[in-house]
C-alpha cells in the first residue's frame, strides 16, 4: 500500500467519524421531541442550551441529553419524558420537582438543597448536597433514604 493510499484512507475515516458525530450533537432545540421542548421552556426558561446528544437506540428512536452553559444536565427518553436533571452548581429548579418530594424534602432537609432527581423503574430517586440519597415511589411517598 502507499503513502498515498493510506493518506487517503486515513482521511476518510476522520470525515466519517466527524460526520457521525455531527449527527449525534447539536444545540437546535427543535430537534428534541415536543414534550422535551415544553419541559424545559416550563421549569428552564432563561437556560442556555450548550449542546444536545442524541443516543440512537433501537431504530427510529432515541434519547436525548441536553446540556446547559450553567451545568445542568437533563436526559429524556425518546418520547420526550424527563429521565434525570442533574446540577452542577445551585438547586434542580423546585417546579420541575414533584409536589410531594418537594414538600418532603423541605420538612426533612430543609437546608439541603435538591442536585439531582433520577426518575427509576419503583418511582423518582433523589440526591441533596452531602451525599444524601432519597428514594420515593412514583405517586412521591417516601421509601427510605441512604446516607454515604
Amino acid at each position: 500500500m502507499t503513502l498515498k493510499k493510506l493518506f487517503f484512507i486515513i482521511a476518510a475515516l476522520v470525515i466519517c467519524t466527524g460526520a457521525a458525530r455531527a449527527d449525534k450533537h447539536c444545540s437546535d432545540c427543535s430537534r428534541l421531541p415536543h414534550a422535551s421542548r415544553k419541559y424545559i421552556k416550563k421549569h428552564f426558561p432563561k437556560a442556555k442550551i450548550a449542546v444536545i446528544e442524541f443516543d440512537k437506540g433501537i431504530p427510529h428512536s432515541s434519547d436525548y441529553e441536553v446540556s446547559f452553559t450553567d451545568g445542568i444536565e437533563i436526559d429524556f427518553n425518546h418520547d420526550g419524558s424527563l429521565k434525570k436533571i442533574k446540577v452542577r452548581r445551585g438547586a434542580v429548579p423546585a417546579s420541575a420537582v414533584p409536589a410531594r418530594i418537594n414538600k418532603y424534602v423541605k420538612k426533612h432537609y430543609a437546608k439541603r438543597p435538591i442536585i439531582e432527581i433520577d426518575r427509576k423503574h419503583y418511582g423518582f430517586e433523589v440526591e441533596l448536597t452531602g451525599d444524601i440519597e432519597l428514594r420515593f415511589d412514583h405517586e412521591g411517598n417516601f421509601l427510605r433514604a441512604k446516607f454515604d
